[in-house]
């Protein structure tokens, strides 16, 4: 997060983020919590490579393997912004 902070600009800065769980020590909630913590805010936009907007049946296809070519149970894609309802920013 450290790096994300130092190259995102403030405040319209926006960073896109895959997540796939897996056998590893690190949980999407530790991500997210650190993510907090250095003053950004998140949305989930995609579950398994399906596109929470309306989009075009085609984009929503090739989209859909990414759950497959991950090998993974669960694809989630986020997308973080800076957190302007701080009062300071880490």
């Amino acid at each position: 997060w450290e790096t994300v902070q130092k190259l995102l600009c403030y405040p319209n800065g926006k960073f896109w983020l895959a997540f796939a769980k897996r056998r590893v020590p690190a949980t999407i909630e530790f991500f997210l919590q650190k993510a907090e913590d250095f003053g950004f805010q998140y949305s989930l936009v995609s579950e398994s490579g399906h596109i929470e907007e309306d989009t075009e049946e085609e984009e929503e296809d090739c989209n859909s393997h990414i759950k497959d070519a991950a090998g993974a149970d669960e694809v989630f894609v986020y997308v973080f912004k800076w957190d302007c309802t701080r009062t300071s920013v880490p």
